[in-house]
């Protein structure tokens, strides 16, 4: 799978006082690309444009102008489409907020399981469930836990074992890690790199936490007001930023 984002432009409606409203160009001329198995850093400031970016990938905020592409292997006229589900799924920064309180973790897989798996029985996807836990790295006794019971770190573990379940060619992780503490965050980002690396499975990973991309990502793309100023290879981009808007995220990484 690639994904071809190219020439991306979104354009919201903000509603002002006295009746009034401005658009506001939230996404500007943004295009790049991310092949199987690459991890790629989208990096900016709250209000760069970088949540709207994944929206749209995701399906849920419309293009304004340019368009969002998925390139399959040997996908040609005579094969039915896949989809968007199987292509992409999201990772959030408030992971137990993703989660519905009312079911124990069971449940809650077993319930994507079976959207998406409709031909497993009932045991089937009990025991799919218990391999997806394992898969991240948890013990099969959180399986009965209700979201309240976990830990942040479990609960991101969980929403991941969740996005896992149809198999997607992308994980679209927008500030998966920047809600937990710093060892939890380590453990995270080892496991989201785990993952593409066995799977084949892409990530993008959205965040203003330069270090965290850095640590995870193979090429970085820097955000500022909606538009790309710089991208390359991670650590061409952390070692040597050319535009003063990187030098200034570089800067504030090194001061920690």
């Amino acid at each position: 799978m690639r994904l071809e984002v190219d020439n991306l432009g979104v354009s919201l409606r903000s509603d002002q006082m006295l009746g009034r409203a401005r658009t506001v160009h939230a996404v500007k001329r943004v295009s790049f690309s991310i092949d199987t198995g690459e991890a790629v850093g989208l990096v900016g400031e709250s209000g760069s444009g970088k949540s709207t970016i994944a929206r749209v990938i995701m399906g849920v905020v419309p293009a304004s102008t340019g368009e969002i592409r998925f390139r399959q292997e040997g996908h040609g006229p005579g094969q039915p489409k896949t989809s968007r589900a199987k292509l992409a799924q999201m990772i959030f920064q408030d992971a137990a907020a993703s989660l519905n309180p009312r079911l124990k973790v069971s449940s809650a897989l077993n319930q994507v399981i079976a959207l998406h798996h409709p031909k497993l029985s009932a045991r089937e996807r009990e025991a799919m469930g218990l391999r997806l836990l394992r898969r991240v790295a948890l013990d099969e006794n959180i399986s009965d836990r209700f979201p309240r019971e976990l830990s942040g770190g479990q609960a991101q573990r969980v929403a991941i074992a969740r996005a896992l379940i149809p198999e997607p060619s992308l994980l679209v992780c927008d500030e998966p890690v920047s809600a937990l503490d710093v060892s939890v965050q380590a453990g995270i980002l080892r496991l989201l790199d785990d993952l593409r690396r066995n799977s084949g499975t892409a990530l993008l990973m959205i965040s203003h936490d330069l270090a965290a991309v850095r640590a995870l990502c193979d090429r970085i793309i820097v955000l500022k007001e909606g538009e790309i100023v710089e991208a390359g290879p991670a650590g061409s981009i952390c070692s040597s930023p050319t535009h003063a808007y990187t030098k200034a995220l570089v800067d504030a990484v090194a001061q920690l």
